[in-house]
């Protein structure tokens, strides 16, 4: 039986080298040396990736509370306030809850978390120095050694105001939507139920319901088409399409579709051939908007 043997010298201190894989190694060291370079000061990496982290970032210590790391986009968020060394200086900080109670020092976030509470995305109104309001979205967590204790605690959080704009934008829009869908909808429903209940046999009521519906239809597919508009410019889609728009035209169709009141009069007054560069669905919308207001709260007068 053959035997197997290892190619290897000893250098002088009697170790063991394999020759073969000495400018490897040689190699290998020169590729990594890029990589050590970068780590030679590991606190220094840890601020930078801390500061590039697309979140703001507070760091507590535990049980003190001191604060002991805030990065640049915490910075950013809360403006101009004094910064706090620690979550007892929360008193100079004014924050509310959304049902708009204000928060008590120990309430904020990383004050509980340095107490061992765990915050998942919870909401808070920040005022910042300047007076402006911001809607922030925080998370804090403790964090424990091996055995268990607390030894700090960490808070993330985020800028939600425009987010929430947005969000509020659109459920008012779902609203106002469904509320103007009603109007033409019922009274289109309501004059088929008088059509079928024999008004159909008599030609000038036929004539008279059928011209409603066909108002009523006219008037939804123009609701429908402002609405549509309406989403695509909140959603900041929608090109601007301009138009001379003849307002007494415009004027008078709002007039016509409105309802009011008993012994309420609507007077219309238009300089002739007057005109507006603009959307004129959009602009018939809001004006008809501004009217049903308007006759809503109206009870007598014009």
């Amino acid at each position: 039986m053959s035997r197997l043997t290892n190619s290897h010298t000893d250098d002088q201190n009697g170790r063991g080298v394999v020759p073969e894989l000495e400018p490897r190694g040689d190699a290998r060291k020169a590729e990594l040396d890029p990589a050590e370079e970068s780590v030679e000061a590991p606190d220094a990496l840890l601020e930078t990736i801390v500061d590039r982290i697309p979140a703001g970032l507070i760091v507590a210590a535990a049980p003190s509370g001191r604060i002991t790391r805030i990065n640049d986009q915490a910075r950013a968020v809360l403006g101009a306030v004094p910064l706090a060394q620690s979550v007892s200086d929360y008193s100079a900080y004014a924050g509310f809850r959304r049902d708009g109670s204000p928060l008590q020092p120990h309430e904020w976030p990383l004050a509980r978390a340095v107490a061992g509470e765990t915050i998942e995305r919870e909401q808070i109104e920040f005022v910042r120095a300047d007076g402006t309001r911001v809607l922030l979205e925080v998370s804090a967590t403790p964090v424990r050694d091996r055995r268990g204790d607390i030894i700090a605690a960490v808070c993330l959080f985020g800028d939600v105001t425009e987010r929430e704009h947005q969000e509020r934008m659109a459920r008012e829009f779902t609203t106002n939507a469904a509320h103007e869908l009603r109007t033409p909808l019922a009274a289109i429903v309501s004059a088929v139920d008088v059509l079928q209940a024999g008004a159909k046999d008599l030609p000038h009521e036929r004539d008279r319901f059928l011209a409603h519906i066909e108002r009523e239809a006219d008037r939804l597919s123009r609701l429908t088409r402002s609405l549509l508009v309406l989403a695509r410019a909140q959603r900041r889609t929608e090109a601007a399409r301009l138009e001379v728009v003849e307002l007494c035209s415009l004027l008078g169709d709002v007039v016509a579709e409105l309802r009011t009141a008993p012994g309420v009069d609507v007077q219309l007054r238009c300089e002739p051939q007057v005109a507006a560069l603009a959307n004129r669905d959009l602009t018939e919308q809001a004006v008809a908007n501004l009217v049903a207001n308007a006759a809503r709260y109206t009870a007598r007068g014009r």
